[in-house]
């Protein structure tokens, strides 16, 4: 155990919570504003705010929908409600919950029901789909944050308190008709929010219906748990076909605190059982946004993060509340691990937090999207509230430098190679990467990886094809195999068997053979380790996650290393060059990894902008070849010969461009290595996608000494934003179906100007979403 502070702390219930800083709430007081509803003054907070490239933010309307809404409003009370639960009294507490309060109160009707957002002007968005009353999310949410005040402020103003209990029990009576099946419409995550609601509402009423209706919706969420894939811990959302999703997944927060008013220790068991390998899952894969028919990695949200942390925190006061000291222990060391992927255990390991405590709005497989509203900003203080009641001595396991050192894997089947195999790339929409696979027969599919030492399980998820039976599978990761038989009939992610990796890159592979003519379509390969590892490089230590086992277990130091990142790479090229009047212009062939171009006979061809499929936007080729000068006189910097290429010019710089095959780099750690050339500018074409960015490149010099740049570009789609020139403007691009989307792209040039003196090579950073076409030296 975390020895005799934590035994105390449980047996005899004394706590010493530590409070939010005031400090800590900087972006969130910046979203705060006041707005007109209906005429009448109220306090809210803004929607979205977007990040300016001057660092600072503006505040941003929701299009169609509004500045301000009650399902942020009603959030943002809750934050400031547990804090004074927590002990923070401070009027400044007091006063926020209810102003926020106050705006939730505002939006409400008289049968209870509540409108969602406003306009700019002060009107009410009375009929969009998301704002109407319609018993809807921003309901459930009102009735949390009323019935929490209500309990809250029974000590602090009690004629507050029955105000808002009135108004609560009133929307408790509209919701409770809603129920079908013990949740409301059928669906378990609205039900879980409404649990948390009735919880908080039966402590302030004692109301012994209301007490009927917390076992009613626990019973039925139970039953949601008992699903194809229970064994990832994941409840199912739907009333059709399976869905789960991280962002607004409560289940587990409401049944532990249901555990609680109920007194219910074995509902506290089953609950824990589901918690354990819902970690598992959620600590190799992070916050995954959605697992329905396929899964949906990205974006990863605070909201998604939040809702794991805030239920292991409910399970750590049901822990305390039943005196079970290893369960009590184990939350509080896995919500210090959640609450890592905060400030760098997640896939980029980046922070997803900003200078000002502003929870940045989402992660994508390359980027960390730095736009802060609302929802990710009180996602983010949630989380931190919940934290900052641990006990000191857990704080150890809060740390950037954390490592899961067998994360999972999503692969799209797409970008696996399948050899000789009887394969075709189907395209739509509806398939993950807008891309699947259709394989006949016997087929295999195969690619280069590097799997820990440990066990993983392999899972495929199929969309709609025209076989349905049974399937052999084979599995390989080097020497270590699996073979196995099964159906997809019914589930649509299907587990295909086990395979355990040596912590080498090797092949891994997966054959298919079933007796049919008929195709099957395969989207994605799911690896999923059996067993998370995180290495603790702050304890030295590696922290074993074992659903089926001993939950929680530690052991010294380091267990193995692994040399590959899922999406950096290291690559080192000598180039050639060609001169050009006064200007050194680098062939870079050998380093492109990316085909930025499509054109009207080639429409998909192109992917310039989607690193996780194989489709993507791209340039369109035909406007760029309009612009391309051929050249045959350019001498050779290396050899005595001329030959023949394209240039595009941007005023007077020349550039070497390339328009068959690969024809741009995205950013990933290369290194480029020529012969020494006296240089004092270099000139970069190039642009970036999902946003504007800089990083750092070294030019390096002939005695070896460097000098540090910063090399920034703008989005292909957005217009210059770091003084750049326009090289060349498209009209259109190609989308990844192939039709054309009729908004203007651009090529930049970028000049980055050095000390004077011979140069010999160029490092770059990891900077995956930016994109360099040509360097030209002078």
């Amino acid at each position: 155990m975390k020895n005799f502070f934590l035994i105390l702390f449980v047996l005899i219930g004394i706590a010493v919570f530590s409070a939010i800083p005031i400090s800590s709430l900087q972006h969130l007081e910046f979203l705060r504003d006041e707005f007109s509803v209906e005429g009448t003054p109220q306090t809210g907070y803004w929607i979205y705010a977007d990040l300016k490239p001057d660092g600072t933010y503006s505040h941003v309307e929701a299009s169609e929908e509004g500045v301000t809404c009650v399902d942020d409003v009603a959030r943002a009370a809750i934050l400031y409600l547990r804090e004074i639960q927590r002990g923070n009294s401070e009027d400044f507490f007091v006063s926020r919950a209810r102003e926020a309060l106050d705006f939730v109160l505002s939006m409400g009707l008289s049968n209870g029901d509540y409108y969602n957002f406003v306009y700019e002007n002060g009107s009410i968005n009375k009929n969009g789909i998301t704002s109407r009353p319609n018993a809807d999310w921003w309901a459930v949410r009102a009735v949390w944050a009323t019935s929490l005040g209500s309990e809250v402020f029974k000590s602090i103003d009690m004629d507050y308190s029955n105000i808002l209990l009135e108004k609560s029990l009133r929307t408790y009576n509209l919701l409770k008709k809603q129920i079908q099946n013990g949740l409301l419409d059928n669906y378990s995550d609205i039900s879980s929010v409404f649990l948390l609601a009735c919880c908080d509402l039966y402590k302030t009423s004692k109301n012994d219906e209301i007490l009927k209706t917390i076992e009613q919706i626990s019973d039925a969420l139970m039953d949601k748990s008992e699903n194809p894939y229970k064994n990832f811990g994941l409840i199912d959302e739907g009333n059709e076909d399976f869905n789960w999703h991280s962002w607004g997944s409560r289940q587990l927060e409401a049944l532990a605190e249901s555990s609680i008013i109920l007194n219910d220790e074995t509902l506290f068991a089953k609950t824990y059982g589901i918690f354990e390998k819902l970690t598992a899952f959620i600590i190799s894969s992070g916050p995954v946004y959605r697992f329905w028919d396929r899964v949906d990695l990205y974006p990863q949200l605070a909201y998604g993060m939040e809702v794991f942390i805030n239920s292991t925190f409910s399970l750590n006061k049901v822990s305390i509340h039943f005196k079970d000291v290893k369960k009590a222990e184990e939350t509080s060391i896995i919500m210090e691990l959640l609450m890592s992927w905060f400030i760098g255990m997640n896939d980029l390991q980046e922070t997803m937090i900003g200078p000002s405590n502003q929870g940045y709005d989402g992660m994508e497989i390359t980027h960390v999207n730095k736009n802060s509203g609302a929802e990710s900003t009180i996602s983010y203080l949630l989380s931190l509230s919940a934290i900052e009641t641990l006990p000191e001595e857990y704080k150890i396991y809060l740390s950037k430098d954390n490592k899961v050192l067998n994360p999972s894997l999503t692969v799209e089947a797409e970008k696996f190679d399948w050899g000789l195999s009887p394969v075709e790339i189907l395209q739509n929409t509806s398939y993950s990467g807008s891309a699947a696979l259709s394989l006949n027969g016997s087929s295999g599919i195969k690619e280069e990886m590097e799997l820990s030492p440990l066990s993983y399980g392999i899972f495929g998820v199929f969309g709609k094809g025209n076989y349905s039976g049974e399937l052999s599978v084979s599995i390989r990761c080097g020497e270590n195999k699996d073979k196995n038989t099964i159906n997809i009939r019914n589930e649509k992610i299907v587990f295909l068997g086990h395979i355990a990796g040596n912590g080498e890159e090797e092949k891994f592979s997966i054959g298919f053979s079933y007796d049919s003519d008929e195709s099957i379509v395969l989207d994605q390969i799911i690896i999923v380790p059996e067993n998370p590892v995180i290495y603790s490089e702050n304890l030295d230590k590696t922290i074993y996650i074992s659903p089926d086992e001993n939950f929680l277990k530690e052991v010294n130091g380091k267990i193995f290393e692994m040399k590959q990142n899922k999406i950096q790479t290291d690559t080192s090229e000598r180039v050639l060059y060609k001169k050009y009047d006064d200007y050194t212009l680098i062939q870079l062939s050998g380093i492109f990894n990316n085909d930025g171009f499509a054109s009207d006979i080639q429409r998909t061809r192109g992917n310039f902008d989607n690193i996780q499929g194989t489709l993507g936007a791209g340039y369109p080729l035909e406007e760029l070849k309009s612009d391309l000068k051929i050249n045959e006189f350019m001498k050779s910097g290396n050899e005595n010969q001329y030959s023949s290429i394209s240039l595009l010019f941007c005023d007077t710089v020349p550039f070497i461009v390339q328009t068959d095959d690969l024809n741009n780099f995205r950013l990933q750690n290369q290194a480029i290595e020529f012969e020494p050339v006296q240089v004092n500018e270099i000139y970069f074409l190039g642009s970036a996608n999902h946003g504007n960015y800089s990083s750092e490149i070294k030019i390096i010099y002939e005695d070896d000494s460097f000098k540090s740049k910063i090399l920034s570009f703008s989005d292909w789609c957005s217009g210059p934003s770091f003084g750049e020139k326009i090289a060349k403007e498209f009209s259109f691009r190609y989308e990844s179906n192939g039709n054309k989307q009729n908004i203007n792209c651009y090529l930049y040039l970028q000049r980055v100007k050095i000390p004077e003196g011979k140069v010999k090579g160029i490092i770059f950073s990891d900077s995956i979403n930016t994109h360099v076409f040509s360097i030209t030296l002078k």
